[in-house]
């Protein structure tokens, strides 16, 4: 899977949880201006108790996240709070920020 494979699978299994969601950083700017190389990407997530347990137990195939590192964001009142979700097979990191 290419970067926009990865970022698509990831946003479909996303909405299909019922996390909201969006894509920025690199990707975003790339997508509507000036192309960036990039070896990430950037998402802001508005997680809910339930739909943190829909994804935390309906992860796709060869993605994975740290459950404690998911469940700290979450919980966090930090401004920025993030995990990060690595597609395994390539190392493609995506960094999720908590809406």
């Amino acid at each position: 899977m290419n970067e926009l494979q990865i970022i698509a699978t990831y946003s479909d299994f996303l909405s299909e949880v019922g996390i909201p969601h969006l894509v920025g950083g690199s990707l975003a700017s790339s997508a509507w201006g000036e192309q960036r190389a990039t070896n990430d990407a950037d998402l802001l997530l508005q997680f809910e108790s339930v739909s943190m347990e829909r994804f935390l137990k309906g992860f796709p195939r060869g993605f994975f996240a740290e459950a404690a590192e998911v469940r700290e964001a979450v919980a966090s009142d930090e401004a920025f709070a993030s995990f990060q979700t690595l597609y395994e097979q390539t190392a493609f990191k995506i960094d999720n920020f908590i809406a």
